[in-house]
């Protein structure tokens, strides 16, 4: 036994034990499993038009307070929403929208910029975007 060798098992064998492992769970278990996926979904979805650090940490704390490299992508882009939304809150058009001045609009992308890592200009160039002067 000493020498005995581990061999993984090949794609077809690993679907066929996670199914089993998958079966083996309680119904109770599944339930809440499919429902925390689809949350993280409609999560993912939001995070491209806002920020959603409070989903996150209401559904998922406990990997936030991880520092769950998906969680964290999400939120970071989440953070980059919002920085683009303050920027294009700067069009003469949205700017009526509001009561926020040109500079706390170009401090609060700045800010969200920040969350996410990243400076201003280089989300400006990454979504093709220009502070108006």
């Amino acid at each position: 036994m000493e020498n005995a060798k581990i061999i993984k098992p090949t794609p077809e064998q690993a679907e066929v034990i996670k199914k089993w492992q998958e079966s083996k769970k309680s119904p109770m278990v599944r339930m809440v499993e499919r429902e925390n996926k689809r949350h993280l979904e409609e999560i993912r979805e939001r995070s491209k038009k806002l920020d959603v650090t409070y989903d996150l940490n209401r559904w998922f704390r406990e990997g936030m307070q991880n520092n769950d490299p998906e969680l964290m992508e999400i939120q970071k882009n989440g953070f980059i929403s919002e920085a683009v939304k303050w920027v294009e809150s700067l069009t003469p058009e949205r700017m009526k929208f509001g009561t926020a001045s040109k500079e706390q609009r170009i401090e609060e992308a700045k800010k969200y910029a920040k969350l996410a890592g990243l400076t201003l200009e280089q989300i400006l160039k990454d979504y093709n975007l220009k502070l108006p002067e």
